[in-house]
């Protein structure tokens, strides 16, 4: 969820800010320059931007945004993040956009 917008800091990415609890950010601003190139592109793209990712079955009740991580967002398992990836592959409901997940 680094490279969505902060919801407190206008013009930042959540990596960016306190908003975010990571300590390393060589990762978001790896994903930083893949997503502006698509941004660039006329490629038809998603990208899918979990919080937290502990281990688990579904549980359901995913909340979901676009450009920024629900309000109060902490976690959402693998096996939902999956299911919610798969069912847009499926529809393709979120053109050129990021996703924020979680529960």
């Amino acid at each position: 969820a680094g490279i969505l917008k902060s919801r407190y800091e206008n013009g930042k990415y959540r990596f960016q800010t306190p908003e975010s609890k990571r300590k390393k950010t060589f990762a978001a601003e790896e994903h930083v320059k893949v997503y502006e190139s698509l941004e660039a592109s006329s490629l038809n793209w998603t990208i899918i931007c979990p919080t937290y990712l502990p281990k688990g079955e579904e549980q359901g009740s995913i909340r979901y945004e676009i450009d920024f991580l629900p309000e109060g967002g902490k976690k959402i398992t693998v096996d939902d993040t999956a299911r919610f990836a798969f069912q847009n592959l499926k529809d393709s409901s979120f053109p050129k956009k990021r996703v924020g997940i979680c529960y």
